[in-house]
């Protein structure tokens, strides 16, 4: 069963903070939201959300999410590492990849079809 993509980052945060198993040994891990800043959750949800809408863009910047987000880029890049211990890239990565699993899931799709389904340019970057 796929587990929700805000649920997998709820993951990375619990795991940074009590550190434990990193992210990429156990992604599934249960969350208690407990542990987790309200202001660190939105603004994780702020910029997951972004991402979402904007993953099909094969020329999205960094500099340009920090700046669509109201943050200045160096200071966007520390909040999003700081809290999720990713790179903005990293993220739009984890979160390209959890719409190719949902799309491969449904077997209505091939790879390749998913590859540009999902913004990234190139077969090579999805395989």
């Amino acid at each position: 069963e796929m587990i929700p993509l805000f649920e997998m980052i709820n993951s990375i945060l619990f795991e940074l903070k009590v550190g434990k198993v990193t992210f990429y040994h156990n992604p599934y891990a249960p969350i208690p939201n407990k542990l987790i800043r309200a202001t660190d959750q939105a603004f994780v949800k702020q910029v997951v959300s972004y991402l979402q809408q904007h993953m099909l863009s094969t020329n999205l910047t960094v500099s340009q999410i920090a700046s669509d987000l109201s943050y200045n880029h160096h200071q966007f890049i520390g909040k999003v590492y700081g809290i999720l211990g990713l790179t903005v890239l990293d993220l739009l990565n984890l979160i390209r990849v959890n719409k190719s699993m949902e799309l491969l899931k449904s077997k209505e799709n091939t790879p390749f079809q998913v590859t540009f389904m999902v913004g990234f340019s190139d077969l090579n970057h999805f395989t």
